[in-house]
């Protein structure tokens, strides 16, 4: 499958639990500026490791408290995640990562690993930290 479809089945099972549920808190910063790699296999490769950033910040999150504390970091992670969507967008990524995905296994692993992070986070995530990171983390999901 390819990984603009899983972020994207990702997402929709993200936004949905959203609604209901969420999320993360940890000592991790996230940085706000980023290179955006001018190739399709850089701009996957930053994408999987901003999903992974995304993911690490989420499993912090417990209860409001810790959610309410992620804010910033989550900013800073989706807004670099939108900027990579745009890119892979002009690239065309989505012709080409099953490609890219097919020929660096190690990437690929990075990406299910990551997948079922993601999905472990939103299968436990609770109502009121879900509402907290609801208008941090939509911009990554409603795309």
């Amino acid at each position: 499958m390819k990984i603009t479809t899983k972020l994207t089945t990702l997402a929709l099972l993200f936004t949905l639990p959203l609604a209901i549920t969420s999320c993360g808190d940890s000592d991790k910063k996230a940085s706000t500026e980023i290179k955006i790699p001018s190739d399709a296999k850089g701009v996957l490769e930053a994408s999987i490791v901003h999903m992974e950033k995304l993911t690490d910040r989420l499993a912090s999150v417990t209860d409001a408290e810790s959610a309410k504390a992620a804010i910033p970091d989550l900013e800073k992670i989706t807004a670099n995640i939108v900027k990579l969507t745009e890119k892979a967008k002009s690239l065309g990524l989505s012709e080409k990562e099953d490609k890219i995905l097919n020929e660096n296994p190690k990437l690929n692993e990075k990406y299910e690993i990551s997948s079922k992070k993601m999905m472990g986070f939103m299968m436990s995530s609770k109502p009121e930290v879900a509402e907290i990171l609801k208008k941090t983390l939509d911009p990554i999901f409603s795309k």
